[in-house]
């Protein structure tokens, strides 16, 4: 700990003398050795004589030992030191430190200086003698940080000082703020990066949710639903948006149709993913009867399209309708991305109609689209239906060249959703080249991994190929039960 100390001391600038030594160790002795203690009262070092910040901790220590006798005595050194800090800074200091705890994760300066109250110049320089301070830290990404210790006691004083609805309305609306600056991210060509930026805001996306909740503030649960939602959709995380979704619906008594419109059409697309029947209809019909109260044709082009390409597993022949009527609707309102999404659907019905070289040209419009515009998830759809298509039109080393793609495009944007296709016909693959068990393996692989994130939509697509595996094998007693469950599965 004197190491840690004495290290730290000469980081900032100060120097100890030898008479200085005995002082070094009783601060030590104060703060029990915890690091985050001693790093607080080395930054203090820069403006307080060591004989000064052995006193304080000794006044800070008296009064914890009459307020906190219910603590841990390294949580008592911890408040100690911290509430020390805390006291030492002027009002204007101590009201930002505590905005600081709404953040949930990683921010920036530019980040507090939206969620903290006075001029920006002034926060930005408070934000920096905070972290010369050590009390915010810098992450390895050069993003800023508050240690859970140091955010706990913030809330607490946030709390104290009654400011704690104004902060988290401040906090809310950057949230939405950010979220909404990803969402043309998703539709470029390097979708990953926009996921990996709405992965550092979850977390803080999570908070601002609760705090919409417990305000009533459905508008505002339906803004985060829609904005994260292709989040959710390709991390897998379709179980919390279906929370959030149920959350949302008890909220929102009589919400305004235009504003939660978007949001109901996410929450139907999420559906859709987690493959139960009713909760598909439920959720398409809430969200139809939603948008054409209000005139949103885009959002009821976009129920179309989903409407459609759900029938299309029951009925592809209805199904290619409805796809082909939302793809109509939403090029009138130059929705071209969903438009292209629709001739995807419609390829898939073509497939199911046992089309697939009809289904192939639907796709390569599809892929021409993706192309000049450069939305890549456009192109990981056409792939991933694409190579699906080429495998039953037996013309195996296309399919299995278009797969390789298709995983290329997925790559740190998702492990699930539209990589089923590529999962199923590396299974099939495996089947026509006499590797049944291993096809087995493969498959039970995928249905494990996307019955763990509730994205149920393809796990028939997984069983049949079981099936056809074992039937290779000449197990076909095997799959006779897996074949009833099949057809009970409410997704068929």
């Amino acid at each position: 700990a004197g190491a840690l100390l004495l290290d730290r001391l000469m980081r900032v600038g100060t120097a100890v003398a030898a008479e200085e030594a005995e002082l070094l160790a009783r601060i030590c002795r104060q703060l029990d050795g915890v690091p985050l203690a001693l790093e607080l009262a080395a930054a203090r070092s820069t403006t307080h004589g060591l004989a000064d910040i052995a006193a304080g901790l000794t006044d800070r220590f008296a009064l914890l030992s009459a307020t906190r006798r219910d603590a841990y005595p390294r949580q008592r050194t911890l408040d100690a030191s911290v509430r020390w800090s805390y006291d030492l800074l002027d009002p204007n200091e101590q009201r930002i430190f505590r905005h600081l705890a709404v953040f949930s994760g990683e921010f920036l300066v530019s980040d507090a200086v939206a969620v903290c109250p006075g001029p920006s110049a002034r926060t930005s320089s408070v934000v920096a003698a905070l972290v010369s301070q050590s009390l915010v830290g810098a992450a390895n990404s050069g993003r800023l940080r508050l240690l859970e210790t140091i955010r706990a006691f913030a809330e607490d004083r946030l709390a104290e000082a009654g400011e704690v609805a104004a902060a988290r309305d401040r906090h809310l609306d950057w949230v939405v703020d950010a979220l909404a600056a990803l969402g043309p991210g998703f539709d470029g060509p390097d979708p990953a990066r926009a996921m990996r930026s709405a992965r550092q805001l979850v977390n803080d996306a999570r908070a601002a949710m609760h705090h919409a909740e417990r305000s009533d503030r459905s508008i505002a649960m339906w803004n985060l639903l829609e904005l994260l939602g292709w989040w959710f959709f390709y991390e897998g995380r379709l179980d919390e948006a279906a929370d959030w979704y149920r959350r949302a619906c008890e909220v929102d008594e009589d919400a305004p149709p235009p504003a939660a419109a978007p949001g109901l059409v996410v929450g139907a697309l999420l559906a859709t993913s987690r493959g139960d029947h009713d909760e598909i209809v439920e959720s398409i019909s809430r969200a139809s009867n939603a948008a054409e109260r209000c005139g949103d044709h885009r959002s009821c082009g976009r129920l179309l399209v989903l409407r459609g390409a759900h029938q299309a597993w029951h009925n592809p022949a209805a199904g290619n309708e409805l796809i082909s009527a939302g793809r109509v609707v939403c090029e009138s309102t130059s929705d071209y991305v969903w438009a292209n999404w629709a001739t995807c659907g419609a390829a898939l019905a073509l497939m199911f109609l046992g089309r697939p070289a009809d289904s192939l040209v639907e796709l390569a419009r599809a892929e021409q689209v993706a192309a000049s515009t450069g939305v890549r998830r456009l192109a990981l759809d056409a792939a991933a239906r694409g190579c699906i298509c080429e495998y039953l039109l037996g013309t195996w080393s296309d399919a299995e060249k278009t797969l390789l793609r298709g995983r290329e495009l997925a790559a740190g944007l998702t492990s699930t959703s539209v990589t089923a296709c590529f999962d199923s016909v590396d299974a099939s693959l495996l089947i026509e080249r006499g590797r049944p068990d291993d096809a087995v393996e493969l498959m039970e692989r995928a249905i494990e991994r996307y019955l763990r994130v509730g994205e149920l939509q393809f796990v028939p697509l997984f069983v049949e190929t079981v099936a056809r595996a074992h039937i290779s094998a000449g197990r076909a007693s095997h799959v006779v039960q897996q074949l009833e469950d099949l057809r009970g599965h409410p997704g068929v």
